[in-house]
């Protein structure tokens, strides 16, 4: 199984809102046109998903759509309460370790969580140093997501590196 962890794009700054506070922080104009480039190359570089699952914040979410292009077959995107910040990444992994092989999943969420995920799929350990730029991405194969020293990195792109790419 290939799984693409994503960090959620740009978002507005933490004291732009007065309401609801964190969760409601959107993407900004710039985060999605960054992201949308990044998606652009990311399919010229043959990234395909068979689904994707996005923290219920409103820019992981807003994140997640934009990498709806890259679905296969259209699906609606998943909403995953353990891809919220602090989640719990062991019960992530093992849904994840349910899904049929050959698949390809987008985790879509926060760090420091994407870096804890990733080094543990990695290193066994969440607290080695993977960092993601926001809007970056990186692709992990592992035949067994729950079993820590299961994955192998085949790529980890910041979004300027994808911004470098030829497009679609």
């Amino acid at each position: 199984m290939l799984v693409y962890l994503v960090r959620h794009a740009i978002a507005e700054e933490r004291d732009s809102l007065k309401v609801d506070g964190d969760f409601s922080r959107r993407l900004t104009k710039r985060g999605i046109e960054r992201m949308n480039r990044s998606v652009s190359s990311l399919a010229a570089f043959g990234v395909e998903l068979n689904a994707i699952w996005s923290s219920p914040l409103v820019r992981a979410r807003q994140t997640a759509e934009l990498l709806s292009p890259l679905l296969a077959h259209r699906r609606n995107i998943e909403i995953i309460d353990d891809l919220s910040p602090g989640g719990d990444h062991t019960a992530l992994l093992d849904r994840a370790a349910r899904k049929d092989e050959g698949d390809a999943i987008a985790l879509v969420g926060h760090e420091p969580d994407m870096g804890a995920i990733g080094s543990r799929l990695l290193f066994g350990s969440p607290t080695y140093g993977m960092t993601f730029k926001k809007g970056g991405v990186a692709c992990i194969e592992t035949d067994d997501g729950h079993q820590p020293l299961g994955g192998v990195l085949h790529w980890m792109l910041t979004p300027k590196q994808m911004r470098a790419m030829p497009a679609r």
